[in-house]
């Protein structure tokens, strides 16, 4: 298994897959982000995302972190 985690962008079909090492990928909508996504309703720095660990499958985590967005940040609705 790779140590990677596929992070599929909504809705699906629409962008390719983005693939997660352990580390972190910025989210928002400026060139400076590591995942840019459009929208007024994603602010310049909105969140940041980390594999912890070496996998997911193999007991590692994804922590979902706001980074102070206006809109707030959430992960199956909460």
């Amino acid at each position: 298994m790779s140590p990677d985690m596929v992070l599929v962008p909504q809705p699906t079909g629409i962008a390719p897959p983005v693939r997660l090492s352990p580390g972190s990928l910025t989210i928002g909508r400026t060139e400076g982000a590591d995942l840019v996504l459009p929208g007024s309703d994603v602010s310049r720095r909105h969140c940041q995302v980390d594999l912890v660990g070496v996998e997911v499958i193999a007991g590692g985590e994804v922590l979902v972190t706001d980074l102070g967005s206006k809109n707030g940040t959430y992960v199956d609705g909460t």
